[in-house]
């Protein structure tokens, strides 16, 4: 009898720590990773793609219809600190931003915490020169320092489908939390 109160015990126990792994949000899943060293629920309508080799994991938004000309996304990647200090490695990561996206625009700078780290907001848009290839982007991306790495965590959105899937990144955001 005391071994079968045991059991259940272990079995209640086992039950209400799986359920911590569940996501709070409904029609959100948690996706946990250690060695990205970070947790953060996303969508359930959304795919996740994880590269370990290359340091990110992306969430992807669904198709928007046939026609639709960029899969909007949530990445998260991160690069070691290095010998910088951070605001330096900001500055100088913020500075190469006009020749990566071409037709870069500020829309917004600022210093924020995010799950209580300092970290910097950045929210621009970028279009392509070419008059042959559509490529207009608008992004708002996080650059956090946990540790020695630097995260940078970046919603990349086609202008007209930024605004749709902004309350869903808002809850990703507010339930990303670092594990190292």
């Amino acid at each position: 009898m005391k071994k079968r109160s045991i059991v259940c015990l272990l079995l209640i126990l086992v039950l209400l720590l799986g359920g911590c792994a569940t996501a709070i949000n409904k029609g959100f899943y948690l996706y946990r990773s250690s060695p990205l060293g970070f947790k953060m629920e996303y969508p359930e309508t959304w795919t996740k793609e994880v590269d370990l080799d290359d340091s990110s994991a992306a969430f992807i938004t669904p198709q928007e219809g046939f026609g639709d000309p960029y899969l909007d996304n949530l990445a998260v990647s991160y690069e070691e600190l290095g010998e910088y200090q951070f605001a330096d490695f900001f500055d100088l990561y913020y500075d190469s931003l006009p020749s990566v996206f071409s037709g870069f625009a500020e829309e917004e700078k600022s210093e924020v915490l995010l799950n209580e780290k300092e970290a910097y907001k950045i929210v621009f848009s970028s279009a392509s020169e070419d008059e042959e290839v559509e490529a207009e982007l608008k992004v708002m991306q996080y650059v956090v320092l946990s540790g020695e790495r630097v995260y940078f965590i970046t919603y990349s959105a086609h202008p007209d489908s930024y605004e749709y899937f902004l309350p869903f990144v808002n809850t990703m955001l507010e339930t990303f939390t670092f594990s190292v």
